[in-house]
């Protein structure tokens, strides 16, 4: 059987939608595929869009995982690899670090924004 390639987009409301024409079949099965994995927010809100149309999310895959394990899916999770910075509150941050700009990693408005110790 052929395999698809369709993506999710975040609509002008904030909320992901498959636009462009997509739409998946009941019965069909579906990798969930992220760049980073930070907190599996992202993905596990397009979740429901799989599980909605009648599909089924068959796993989960990410180029990297940031989420130090946190990130626990009800499905295989597969990433290429761990990246795991030392991360630390905005408040928070060691006396070497105070004059470095603050990071937000993530594309989510209203992620926390932490300083990232960097290689």
């Amino acid at each position: 059987a052929p395999v698809r390639s369709l993506f999710a987009e975040r609509g002008a409301e904030g909320k992901f939608a498959l636009r462009r024409g997509f739409a998946l079949a009941p019965g069909e099965r579906v990798l969930l595929a992220e760049d980073v994995v930070t907190t599996g927010g992202s993905v596990m809100e397009v979740a429901p869009l799989v599980t909605g149309a009648g599909a089924t999310v068959a796993g989960i895959a990410a180029i990297a995982d940031r989420s130090r394990g946190g990130f626990r899916p009800p499905v295989p999770f597969f990433a290429l690899t761990a990246l795991n910075f030392e991360t630390w509150p905005a408040d928070a941050l060691p006396a070497h670090l105070a004059g470095v700009p603050v990071d937000k990693p993530g594309s989510r408005p209203g992620a926390p924004r932490v300083a990232e110790a960097r290689p």
